[in-house]
């Protein structure tokens, strides 16, 4: 059985990246519903596992209500905000006690996901620069910008 990526952003430039990656199915969320597409998507059922990265309230609501029964959300994004979760009531509302959810943190990687990270870097099966812009120290305000507008995953400041 494979798996089936299904991404989701506001940016297109982002989405375009997505497709690069490898993501059969992108959603602008600035267009559709996100939850409802992937509930589409998977004939009602909701996805297995949804990856929370952008850090906003918005986007761990809507992962938990992307998910299916006893689905799984990867906390990546890290919410500094308090966010309400609706500890009782139908499934299709959100967080249910009876939609036995697993929710996973992220913090750092271990000494042996370094080393297997590094690996792959060095026989080049991960891309770093694919959605990276490099700005030199003197335009840093400019790479302050090009973050700000969300349209590269990372801008790399150069000497």
């Amino acid at each position: 059985m494979g798996v089936r990526v299904i991404a989701v952003d506001i940016v297109e430039e982002k989405l375009d990246m997505a497709r690069k990656l490898g993501a059969e199915v992108v959603i602008n969320a600035q267009e559709k519903d996100p939850v409802k597409e992937v509930k589409s998507l998977t004939e009602g059922r909701g996805a297995d596992l949804a990856f929370e990265i952008i850090g906003l309230p918005m986007t761990m609501l809507q992962a938990i209500d992307s998910v299916r029964r006893g689905g799984k959300i990867m906390d990546v994004g890290s919410i500094m905000e308090p966010i309400s979760l609706k500890m009782m009531g139908f499934v299709d509302e959100g967080l249910s006690l009876t939609k036995e959810l697993t929710l996973m943190t992220v913090s750092h990687c271990s000494q042996a996901d370094m080393a297997k990270l590094l690996e792959l870097i060095s026989i080049r099966k991960i891309d770093f620069e694919l959605g990276t812009a490099k700005v030199p120290l003197s335009d840093i305000n400019l790479g302050f910008q090009m973050k700000k507008e969300g349209k590269y995953l990372r801008v790399l400041i150069t000497p």
